[in-house]
């Protein structure tokens, strides 16, 4: 009777021992899907704030071209570079590296650079000096948007390292789990296999042992 109740514990411990294996697994795979998902969201901003950015530059070359629509190429390089400051301030939100952290914020620093080029470059072709502003669009302004695009992918290739070494870290966590859980289970199936049974095929093995010798 005693032996029945020690092999239920046995039993009931293991199924709570592999119940609580399966549930941590179930909650590495659910972080694992939560780092992914976060690191495709933060690629995918970060290369549409890089077209972005290139739109922002072509807008400011096209208002200083002769010829084009002042007004309008104006006004598109003022959506461009609200755009680009909400998307600096999304992936700023979801950004998880200390160096990530930092080339964005040089890169809005950057882009506020850039801002205030823009509305020099403005007061130039107001006061009917399109050379004076050319020369600003094309030299200090191609270099901002450089910079802004290295600082962004910068934080882009640092942040995809980070997400990978803690996907790294919990597949390690997950498949350390899987295998205790394999061990409990296999000695729990060797401890709960009945002991009579081989018992007597080892009393009749060692007979017929005996007899043929």
């Amino acid at each position: 009777m005693m032996r029945r109740w020690v092999r239920l514990g046995l039993l009931v411990v293991t199924l709570v021992a592999l119940g609580i294996s399966g549930s941590q697994i179930r909650l590495f795979e659910l972080e694992l899907d939560d780092e992914q998902s976060f690191e495709r969201v933060f690629t995918d901003l970060s290369w549409t704030l890089a077209l972005t950015l290139a739109d922002l530059r072509a807008a400011q070359q096209a208002y200083v071209a002769v010829g084009q629509d002042r007004l309008y190429w104006t006004d598109r390089v003022n959506r461009h570079l609200e755009t680009v400051q909400d998307s600096l301030d999304n992936l700023r939100q979801l950004t998880t590296n200390a160096a990530s952290i930092e080339a964005l914020d040089s890169a809005v620093d950057t882009v506020a650079d850039l801002a205030r080029l823009d509305a020099r470059a403005r007061e130039h072709t107001n006061l009917e000096q399109p050379l004076l502003a050319s020369d600003l669009i094309f030299t200090d302004g191609l270099e901002l948007v450089a910079r802004a695009a290295t600082n962004i992918e910068l934080a882009r290739a640092n942040e995809r390292t980070t997400r990978n070494d803690t996907v790294r870290v919990v597949r390690s966590s997950q498949v350390t789990v899987l295998a205790t859980a394999t061990t409990v289970g296999i000695i729990a199936i060797l401890l709960l296999i009945p002991m009579k049974g081989g018992k007597k095929s080892f009393s009749f093995a060692k007979s017929k042992l005996i007899y043929f010798g």
